[in-house]
This record gives C-alpha cells, sequence and structure tokens, in this order.
C-alpha cells in the first residue's frame, strides 16, 4: 500500500491524537485505523508505542480497564458496571 504522504511528513502528533480519539469511541483495528487515517499500520504502530510508551492496543486495553473499574466504584453491582 502506497502512502498518500511521505513518512516525513506526516504531522504525527495531529495523527496520534485522532488514533487516540478513535480508540477512545469505538478500539478499531490497527489495520483499519491505519487506513482511516491514511498511513501505513507498521509505522503507525511504531510511532505510537514510540511517542506514546504504549502500543495502541495496550492503549485500547489501559482505557476498557479505566471504565470498568471507573464504573464499578459507582456501580451497585457488577453486571452495572459492564452494561
Amino acid at each position: 500500500m502506497k502512502l498518500a504522504v511521505a513518512p516525513s511528513r506526516i504531522d504525527w502528533p495531529q495523527v496520534l491524537n485522532a488514533a487516540c480519539r478513535q480508540i477512545e469511541r469505538e478500539a478499531p483495528r490497527l489495520e483499519d485505523l491505519a487506513r482511516s487515517l491514511n498511513v501505513g499500520k507498521s509505522e503507525l504502530q511504531r510511532q505510537f508505542t514510540r511517542r506514546l510508551g504504549v502500543s495502541p492496543r495496550a492503549y485500547a486495553q489501559a482505557l476498557a480497564l479505566h471504565r470498568l473499574a471507573s464504573g464499578a466504584s459507582t456501580s451497585r453491582t457488577a453486571l452495572d458496571a459492564v452494561f
């Protein structure tokens, strides 16, 4: 797959900000996330991990755990936290 923009010209802070917002909304697969951001999946993986300190998958998992924990602290039952 050929990138529309040369990797050196990609505004990575902007791309990673958009990636985080998208992960927060729907937790897409890496391939789908990269396609929607018009970057290569390997380069997205490398830049995300290098600049944010965690992989896109680890970010999504941490976000899910945080949501579960914050829901659990305000819910009456475990099922309320999940649903």
